[in-house]
């Protein structure tokens, strides 16, 4: 009786243990912590307020089948960083393209035109770079209409930094989705955002 009620707890024990190493890479990512708001201001014709935040810890991203079809919906800007960079390491072109405004398929297209390149030349150029890697949501800054999330990769074999970059997310018009990755080329908060002190004042082109 007692070695059946000691296996009992060992079963149990062992169930919580494998749940909470999920739970350290899919929960933080439902339900990351930010740390307080700072407010800046770019001046570029008119002021542009916008607030910055850093993950902390920062959301180490599990880029996977199951991140891309836990988070289709897209119900939070996290939601749609983690989409974008898990297919992306899955090679999942369509479900990567599923998660652009028209505008950014749009400007996918025009760019994979111009270098004459095919999806699967993409694909395979991802899967290459996400090899031995470890991705993390760092930042998250809120404008409002839009909210900019920055990404790292390192390798996980010496620590190099492989790419640092910032993801664009606002409001989508697909109602199969809350969010969606944007194009906000030439908006000075998403081009200038990262600089030290409070003010930053860009002079009139």
């Amino acid at each position: 009786m007692r070695l059946k009620k000691f296996n009992k707890l060992v079963i149990i024990a062992t169930i919580s243990f494998f749940s909470l190493l999920t739970c350290d890479n899919l929960c933080a990512q439902d339900t990351p912590t930010l740390t307080a708001p700072v407010q800046k201001k770019i001046v570029r014709d008119y002021v542009n307020l916008f607030y910055v935040m850093q993950y902390s810890p920062t959301v180490v991203v599990k880029v996977s089948d199951s991140s891309t079809e836990k988070y289709k919906n897209v119900v939070k800007p996290e939601h749609a960083a983690i989409v974008y960079l898990s297919a992306q390491a899955q090679g999942q072109f369509d479900r990567f393209n599923s998660v652009l405004s028209k505008s950014m398929q749009d400007q996918m297209a025009a760019e994979l035109t111009k270098t004459g390149k095919t999806v699967t030349d993409l694909v395979t150029e991802w899967k290459t770079k996400y090899v031995n890697t470890k991705v993390e949501l760092t930042h998250r800054v809120e404008r409002g209409s839009y909210s900019i999330i920055r990404y790292r990769i390192t390798s996980t074999l010496d620590g190099r930094l492989i790419e640092e970059k910032d993801i664009a997310i606002g409001p989508s018009s697909d109602h199969g989705r809350i969010y969606e990755v944007i194009d906000l080329r030439g908006d000075p908060v998403y081009e200038n955002w990262n600089f030290e002190g409070t003010t930053k004042v860009i002079p009139k082109q």
